[in-house]
Parts: C-alpha cells; structure tokens; sequence
C-alpha cells in the first residue's frame, strides 16, 4: 500500500505539471464559452421572433394576454415544430431558453451542449496521450502492481477533478456572460437540485473512459491505434443500441437531466435494462484490465506467469 501510495502521488504531481493538463483544463473553458454563448443565440433567437410577431399582430390588435389565454396545437413535421398560436409558441420558448440562462443552471446546460461530444474525446486523448508520454515517474518503484494500479487510478483521480472544475466553471462563465451581455434572470433554477446526481454520473463516465483508454494505450503501446478507436467510435460509429456504451450513456443522459432548453439535437437511446447494461460494462472493463495487466506484466517480465 506505501509503494501505490508514493505511485499515485508521483503520478498526481507529473500531470500537475504536465501541458496536456493545461490543453485540456483550456480547452474545458473554450467549450464553456461557446456552450454560454449558444446558450443566448437559443433565447435571442424567439425572443426576436416574439418581438417581431408581436409587432406584426399590433395593427389588429392582437395582444400578447390574447394569445397566451388562446389554445394552441404544435405539430411536428420532419424534427421542426410549428405551432397554430406562433405567439404563445414563442413566448413559452423564450422564457424556456431565458430560465436556462441562470448560472446555477449552467452545469446542466453544459453537459447537454457540444460537451456531450467532445468532452469524452478531449478526456479520452488525455488518457491517452498521459498513459503513452515520455514519462520517468515511478521507475523507482519496484513493484509492478503498485506502478500500473498507480497510473490508473491517478487517472480517474484526475477525472474526478477536471468533472468539478468543468462544473463550476460553467457556472462562473454564465455569471460573466449574463454580466457582459446585461442579461437579468431571476427565474428559479430548478435543475441545481439534480446537480449532486449529474456530477457523480460524468464521474463515472470519465472513469470508465480513463480505464478503457489506460487499459487500451498500455496494451497495444500505440497511440495511432488508440486515438482512432477513440475516434471511430466517439464520432463514426452510430449508437449501436442495447448494452453498447454510448447508448447507455445516452440513456441516462435523458434520465438525469433536463434538456428542453439544450443547445444540441441530442440523440435518445434505445430502451434497455439499463442496470444490467452498466453491470456488464463493469465486468467487461475489469476482464479488459485484468487481461491487460498479465499481458503487460509478462511481456515486461518473460518469467513471470499468468495465473490460471
């Protein structure tokens, strides 16, 4: 337990100090801007659109109180919805999209904006390219456990903390941006209550890409072949349904937050067990690590054997 300890900590301190964790923390706060930054092109756009229906309907004297007291029927057609009362359509969408706009409402609208996509990709190059770098930490130790389990869990250590940083940093950002922009929301945030949830839910996502790509990059000791598998399957393979990860993911996505005002068309999963779906990744994931350490191991020390 004294060699793991000095492992993780070793670890710790060489991604403390390391770019790529700096790339990554930076790329974090661009993905915040620009999810912030959609965020107010998704109430600008009905809110204009109010304004301007409102102004078309003045001259027959067709007020807001009017048409928000009226019935309406929304249709989709295509994946576009269209409504018989546009006014009250608008309305409704524009304070949607304003109540989204409060900043303890950020963490929600964050993680259901482009971060759904390039947030496990940025963190799946992380581990990556960390697993694969030049990296003299932990030559010292003698045990070969305590340097493998010590890299691994230095990993989702990691993860676990770049989860919070991205947490609050989205809410930092939309205090800003509502401060710049002079945007005044004083509808509740209802979605701050699903906050604990939602962050334990991205800590286990980052921690099962953390160990699949760890696992992957020590097997193979290629970055080529890890960094398209990432890519292949992150942003070519389509959900495959069932017990297949992403649609997992999905799934719980759907579940945990809210995404009426979300800034991305987020595909829905496939109905599964979802229970057993997370247990089976589970247990595939650690036969994968128990696979890649032997191997490892035994290619590292011919004399060693695998355990039957």
């Amino acid at each position: 337990m004294k060699n793991l300890g000095h492992a993780i900590t070793e670890q710790l301190s060489y991604q403390r100090k390391s770019r790529r964790l700096l790339w990554l923390l930076f790329g974090i706060l661009v993905v915040c801007c620009l999810s912030s930054f959609n965020q107010y092109e998704a109430w600008k756009s009905p809110n204009e659109d109010l304004k301007a229906t409102l102004a078309s309907n003045k001259s027959i004297g067709y007020t807001l109180e009017q048409a928000l007291a009226a019935d309406q029927v929304i249709t989709k057609v295509d994946g576009v919805e269209s409504s018989d009362n546009p006014i009250k359509y608008f309305y409704y969408e524009a304070k949607t999209q304003k109540a989204a706009l409060n900043p303890w409402n950020a963490p929600n609208q964050f993680f259901t904006s482009l971060a759904v996509v390039v947030l496990p990709v940025m963190w799946g190059l992380y581990c990556i390219l960390t697993t694969l770098g030049t990296n003299k930490v932990g030559r010292e130790i003698r045990s070969y456990r305590s340097s493998f389990f010590g890299k691994l869990i230095a990993l989702c250590i990691v993860g676990i903390g770049v989860v919070t940083f991205a947490t609050i940093l989205s809410i930092i950002v939309q205090f800003v941006a509502n401060a710049m922009l002079g945007i005044h929301v004083h509808a509740p945030a209802p979605d701050l209550a699903k906050l604990p949830i939602q962050t334990a839910y991205q800590c286990l996502v980052f921690t099962l890409f953390a160990s699949f790509f760890f696992f992957l990059a020590t097997w193979t000791k290629s970055q080529k072949i890890s960094i398209l598998t990432l890519a292949i399957y992150m942003l070519l393979i389509l959900n495959l349904g069932g017990f297949d990860l992403k649609n997992l993911l999905l799934l719980s996505l759907d579940n945990i937050y809210n995404t009426s005002a979300s800034t991305m068309d987020i595909m829905k999963g496939q109905p599964t067990d979802m229970w057993l779906g997370y247990t089976i990744i589970v247990c595939l994931w650690i036969g994968f690590g128990f696979f890649t350490y032997h191997y490892t191991k035994l290619k590292q020390d011919p004399k060693a054997t695998v355990p039957r």
